[in-house]
């Protein structure tokens, strides 16, 4: 199938340089009759003024090589256009490309991203949910509490963090929830409302968090709800708790944890909590949380678990 669209390419994103094989994955997707043309950015802002301007062309495709927080970028401006996301993951986590199946690259194999390029080349465009927190679209999930505090330390050192990757990532979450406490907060959902101190408190539209941990195992892409975690505590020990069980796959058997179903989600807190979105510092509680059904069109590989949908391809 002919279809034209752009590659944006994050050169901030992730700790190695991967435009040596941006020809090749260019390559690759124009062997499969997508006529892409390469975009790269140099400020912020770029990626949604790239991607309003392929919407407005009447694109097919728009295609991210970045991470999570490009992702999200892009999708704040994708959502409920006809133009398809598709994900070349060069980030730092990738925590959407890893759920859908994407080759991972290496830093002494980055071809995997010319594997990428090839896979979606065969796969197939469905429609997701979003989540709508206040104004602002996620493809994966919003946070409040450790992690919204993660990610508002965290992008201020993106440089060093990045330097490091994963490492680098990792040691400065574990030096953060060494010192985090847990806050008094008020989760109300359509259903019900809960009141409790809580360390995190997710809404996840997918089932994979920081790209390890199946935080929310059943969680489908397109059903019209969100996944509510509420993950109650006050300190470091108990975050490893709840950590321990996430790393073990007993999301749903952690005795601390409050999990639910829910199409909209509002959250205060008796101090203010930073909240992010898809791994971005966002704002600070309070912030009210929706599910936007079948809002964004996106390009998956072939391999991508039929398990994440309600619907056959």
């Amino acid at each position: 199938m002919d279809s034209s669209g752009i590659l944006i390419y994050n050169p901030a994103a992730g700790a190695f340089n991967v435009k040596p094989v941006l020809p090749e994955i260019l390559q690759a997707l124009a062997l499969g009759g997508w006529q892409v043309e390469l975009r790269q950015t140099h400020q912020p802002g770029d990626i949604g003024r790239f991607t309003t301007e392929a919407v407005q062309r009447g694109d097919n495709i728009v295609f991210i090589a970045g991470g999570d927080g490009s992702l999200n970028e892009a999708v704040n401006h994708l959502a409920h256009t006809n133009t398809a996301l598709g994900v070349i993951p060069t980030g730092t986590s990738n925590v959407w490309a890893r759920l859908v199946g994407m080759p991972m690259p290496l830093p002494w194999n980055l071809h995997k991203l010319v594997d990428g390029a090839k896979a979606l080349v065969d796969g197939c465009v469905r429609t997701v949910d979003l989540g709508l927190a206040d104004q602002r679209y996620f493809l994966m999930w919003s946070g409040v509490g450790l992690d919204g505090e993660i990610a508002s330390v965290i992008e201020p050192k993106s440089t060093p963090v990045r330097k490091f990757g994963m490492l680098g990532y990792a040691a400065f979450v574990i030096a953060i929830a060494f010192r985090y406490r847990g806050v008094h907060m008020t989760i109300e959902t359509e259903n019900h409302t809960y009141q409790t101190r809580s360390l995190l408190t997710v809404a996840s539209n997918g089932g994979l968090y920081g790209g390890i941990l199946r935080i929310a195992p059943q969680a489908v892409l397109d059903d019209g709800y969100l996944d509510v975690c509420i993950f109650r505590g006050e300190n470091i020990l108990q975050t490893l708790f709840h950590a321990a069980i996430l790393l073990a796959g007993k999301a749903a058997k952690d005795p601390r944890a409050i999990m639910v179903r829910a199409q909209r989600i509002q959250v205060s807190s008796l101090r203010p909590c930073h909240v992010q979105v898809d791994g971005e510092p966002f704002i600070k509680t309070p912030v009210n949380i929706k599910v936007v059904p079948k809002a964004l069109r996106v390009l998956l590989p072939p391999n991508t678990s039929a398990a994440l949908f309600s619907t056959d391809c």
